[in-house]
């Protein structure tokens, strides 16, 4: 059991999820796109490997997210929609 609060970051790699939170990572067999149905408003992707909980963003530039010490890339077709959603 995993609670949203508790996310971070999922992270996408093939056919694989891997969901970062604040203490462990899980990996589950699944796609980016069946997490980004599932998640609430709070979650966005901001690449197609990556979506990040947006409580949990601590610095963003033009090109990526910190989240803790990792960070993100913000892909090029996200960028518009990603930058919008943080200065608003």
């Amino acid at each position: 059991k995993v609670y949203f609060d508790d996310i971070l970051y999922v992270e996408s790699i093939k056919d694989y999820i891997t969901i970062h939170t604040t203490d462990r990572q899980i990996i589950s067999k699944s796609t980016i796109t069946n997490y980004e149905e599932l998640l609430p408003a709070s979650f966005f992707r901001v690449h197609r490997s990556f979506i990040v909980n947006s409580a949990k963003i601590n610095a963003f530039t033009h090109q990526d997210i910190e989240i803790g010490d990792k960070e993100i890339p913000i892909g090029t077709s996200y960028k518009r929609v990603v930058l919008e959603q943080l200065k608003g």
